[in-house]
């Protein structure tokens, strides 16, 4: 029988015809010429016995068909890489790799570590590169924040594996993303600083520069 949710309010409508015909639809044995009102009690004592035996969903997952929390796996087995821009000043980067070839890419005789290749572009068909610079990650991670050292120009983040005789191998490139007007600030300056002519001589100038071209994110 379909479950009528019932409140005394409803049933004080009824007629004791219509609560008598009610009672055996849930079943109880109401004696002739029964109060009215001990009816209505018995009736409200089904209900809430009806409430407290069913099971109320502990979360989100409990009303949710069997297994699909589960319909959305861990990775696609696809190697790829997508850029999405968080704000004037961040991208989100997340990827993913073939299982055959990160396991390739890996076993290769002096891998150091996969990496992301952040590339800043002046027109949108990508021909003239303005800056590029590689952030090391680890094989575990799968998604990163780039803090944007350009602005007003076009991004795009390829996949790479490092290592260490400087050939990086090209594993995917990312989609296009325009850089805002707005986005970073003017740190392409940041190498020219003039030291004082004693502090010169210590070479700082050119430590300075070789930190700027391999490490710049750490300006940012």
């Amino acid at each position: 029988m379909e479950h009528i949710s019932l409140t005394r309010a409803y049933l004080e409508t009824l007629t004791t015809e219509d609560l008598v015909r009610l009672g055996d639809e849930f079943g109880i044995d109401i004696p002739p010429a029964l109060n009215r009102h001990l009816i209505i009690g018995e009736l409200l004592e089904i209900q809430a016995d009806f409430y407290s035996d069913t099971p109320a969903a502990s979360s989100f997952a409990d009303v949710l068909p069997n297994g699909m929390l589960n319909a959305v796996p861990e990775s696609y087995n696809e190697t790829c890489i997508r850029v999405l821009l968080r704000n004037p000043g961040w991208v989100f980067v997340f990827w993913d790799f073939r299982a055959v070839e990160f396991s390739a890419c890996t076993a290769q005789r002096g891998f150091e570590s996969f990496g992301l290749r952040t590339s800043f572009f002046e027109d949108s068909a990508l021909t003239e590169r303005r800056d590029s610079y590689s952030i090391a990650v680890s094989p575990s991670d799968r998604k990163w924040y780039i803090h944007l050292s350009e602005r007003d120009c076009f991004c795009r983040v390829d996949l790479i594996a490092m290592h260490s005789d400087g050939k990086d191998l090209p594993l995917a490139q990312s989609n296009t993303v325009v850089v805002p007007p707005a986005a970073g600030i003017e740190l392409s300056k940041a190498p020219g600083v003039r030291e004082p002519p004693l502090l010169a001589l210590s070479g700082i100038g050119e430590l300075r520069k070789r930190y700027w071209r391999n490490h710049r994110q750490s300006f940012l």
